[in-house]
Formats: C-alpha cells, sequence, structure tokens
C-alpha cells in the first residue's frame, strides 16, 4: 500500500480568514514533520 499505518491521535487546526476563506489542516499529533513556513503565518507572528 502506499499509505503508511493509519494515524491514531488526529490535530485539526481551523483558521478564519474572511467570510469566504477559511483553512483547515488535518495532522499527526504524535509524529512531528517539517513544513515550510508560509509568509502569511510569518505575518501573523509580527502582529
Amino acid at each position: 500500500s502506499m499509505f503508511q499505518q493509519p494515524i491514531e491521535n488526529v490535530l485539526l487546526d481551523v483558521q478564519h480568514y474572511t467570510n469566504d476563506i477559511i483553512r483547515f489542516k488535518l495532522y499527526d499529533a504524535d509524529n512531528e514533520r517539517y513544513e515550510v513556513r508560509r509568509k502569511e503565518e510569518e505575518e501573523e507572528k509580527e502582529v
């Protein structure tokens, strides 16, 4: 199978930007993974 073992603990991250834009991300709570930071995330940290 191309899929690894099932994820036991899933985290849901939801961000509401506008009435037209909602971003959501599902990820494994038990295993970290590298992600390139998005420009928008950097700007949010500065505020």
